[in-house]
């Protein structure tokens, strides 16, 4: 009978909200499975976003085809995800472990805090919506003065990579599996309130071991190593890891738990933002090189069609070509190929009055900012006229 009751309870609360179709999405949804053992749910559609739940493989989820970007799509799970509001906009009801919004447009939180890092999941709750209680960040205050962890109500959806989910199977019922899910989830045992203390009441009796105070020094100082390592050229997030792994395990459970997973979340998307900087400089050397080749190609080919390549340093016909900005650049083409751009920093040629002309240049080579795997800059210091064309 309480199943029963607590899953009557639950289709209320759903049956209850407006958000799931009124907000973003057109109500696009489709049924899909997870296929990835590291699969992450993440508040931005971004690796480097807050990691709201980590669903495990074969999980069913509800998916948003309307919101989908750039390979991400937004879905949700059978009884929803455990999120964070502030209690302020909170109030209890006389059903067991139910709250209900007493604000318009609250925002929804994978994490207790309202940091930019902690950015809100896309949908809002609004006065009247139910949700169900699950833990307050901190029971020594009443409950207007912290954060409350709920079950996200239903069309409260987060990020998934699209590549980490396969549709149903062929002859699966995705409403019927749904419902299966929201049955499971009703039978979660629902919490008791903490009783709010008042200020007259003496402090609880501390635990024996590691007292508080110092663990929220400990990671004080393993984010303030953080800190430090995040403005390194090559960090060691490794060793930070470490030291926000032993605070976890002497205080595993309470807010300085709670900071310090949200700290290894931060870690996480550091480490990742390393890889793709170390991803990128390693791309563009290998461009360089691609271009450093081609260039030499370029030479190599035009030397080998031209008897005077080795009295040149390029040659071929002068021909100009209007920039982005409106200024005009000027370039050779030999052998039906465009073998360099010319620039004369010293002024002593106006290359304008060599357009359409054959032309042999010497010259150094010139930096700048020459398309990757283009010809290569010569900065003309002698110019002779080879052809009139």
């Amino acid at each position: 009978m309480q199943r029963l009751a607590r899953f009557a309870t639950l289709i209320l609360i759903f049956a209850g909200l407006s958000l799931a179709s009124a907000q973003d999405g057109g109500g696009a949804t489709r049924f899909v499975r997870v296929t990835s053992d590291g699969a992450k749910v993440m508040n931005l559609a971004d690796e480097k976003g807050v990691v709201v739940a980590t669903p495990a493989r074969g999980t069913l989820l509800r998916v948003d085809d309307a919101t989908a970007k750039a390979g991400w799509i937004q879905c949700e799970e059978p009884g929803g995800f455990a999120v964070w509001v502030f209690g302020k906009y909170l109030t209890k009801t006389d059903q067991e472990g139910v709250l209900e919004v007493t604000r318009n447009a609250i925002n929804i939180r994978p994490g207790p805090s309202s940091t930019m890092e902690n950015f809100p999941l896309p949908q809002r709750l609004h006065a009247g919506d139910r949700v169900s209680f699950i833990e307050v960040l901190d029971p020594e205050v009443p409950m207007a003065e912290t954060w409350v962890r709920v079950w996200s109500p239903p069309g409260v959806r987060a990020w998934i990579r699209e590549s980490e989910t396969e549709p149903l199977g062929a002859g699966e019922d995705g409403d019927a599996l749904w419902t299966a899910g929201l049955e499971a989830a009703a039978a979660r045992v629902a919490p008791k309130y903490v009783k709010e203390r008042k200020a007259s009441q003496a402090a609880p009796e501390a635990k024996p071991g590691v007292s508080d105070e110092g663990v929220s020094e400990e990671l004080a100082r393993a984010r303030a190593e953080l800190e430090a390592e995040a403005r390194k050229d090559t960090p060691d997030f490794g060793r930070v890891r470490g030291l926000v792994e032993a605070v976890l395990r002497k205080e595993p459970d309470g807010r300085t738990a709670i900071e310090a997973s949200e700290t290894l979340h931060r870690i996480e998307a550091l480490e990742e933002a390393a890889r793709l900087r170390q991803d990128l400089l390693a791309e563009r050397e290998r461009r360089a090189r691609r271009a450093a080749e081609k260039q030499e190609e370029l030479w190599r080919k035009a030397k080998h069609k031209d008897p005077l390549g080795g009295v040149f340093r390029a040659r071929g016909a002068l021909f100009r070509r209007q920039a982005t900005d409106g200024s005009s650049r000027y370039f050779l083409r030999f052998g039906g190929e465009t073998v360099a751009e010319l620039l004369c920093s010293s002024e002593r040629y106006d290359l304008s009055r060599f357009v359409g002309l054959e032309v042999g240049v010497q010259g150094d080579e010139a930096g700048g900012d020459s398309e990757a795997g283009g010809p290569p800059r010569i900065d003309v210091s002698r110019l002779e006229i080879l052809k009139l064309r």
